[in-house]
């Protein structure tokens, strides 16, 4: 069995059905299109924020829709999700940033890390950011930001494969 991205791997999921249901959490049900749609424009934030492969982006969210998608979101762009208690006590929570120093955290205030780059809880990505008919790479249900890893790696001096 070959390996395959992530963002491969859940297009081919959405693909098989796309209204069928991908994620519920809390009675609210996102089908495989929705999901698929949803990450990609987060994951085009997350880019437009300087996300890129090998990075980390922390998630301090509670068990959410908008949690799993963060993650999946970063995964997307080749970096490394790296959630953490949303209740944590503060002293804590700056402690792992510091060690972490991701390129992007999720959950927190933005007032609280002005140096950072930093999406509050409840935050939703542009509709301009969505796939939609005539923008550049768009193919099939909504592409996946691929272009955005590769794009990443060159502005980080390394090869693309």
């Amino acid at each position: 069995m070959s390996m395959i991205p992530v963002s491969e791997a859940l297009l081919r999921f959405a693909r098989a059905g796309v209204d069928l249901p991908a994620l519920t959490v809390d009675g609210q049900t996102l089908s495989r299109d929705q999901l698929e749609r949803r990450t990609n424009r987060l994951a085009r934030e997350f880019e437009r924020r300087g996300v890129c492969e090998g990075n980390f982006v922390t998630i301090s969210l509670p068990n959410s829709l908008a949690f799993v998608e963060s993650a999946l979101a970063a995964l997307k762009l080749g970096a490394t999700p790296q959630p953490i208690s949303s209740r944590l006590p503060k002293g804590e929570f700056l402690a792992i940033i510091e060690l972490a120093s991701p390129a992007l955290i999720v959950g927190a205030e933005p007032r609280e890390f002005p140096e950072l780059q930093v999406i509050p809880p409840g935050f939703e990505p542009s509709a301009e950011l969505s796939c939609r008919a005539g923008r550049r790479g768009c193919t099939g249900l909504c592409d996946a930001p691929a272009a955005a890893a590769r794009r990443c790696r060159t502005r980080a001096g390394s090869a693309i494969s």
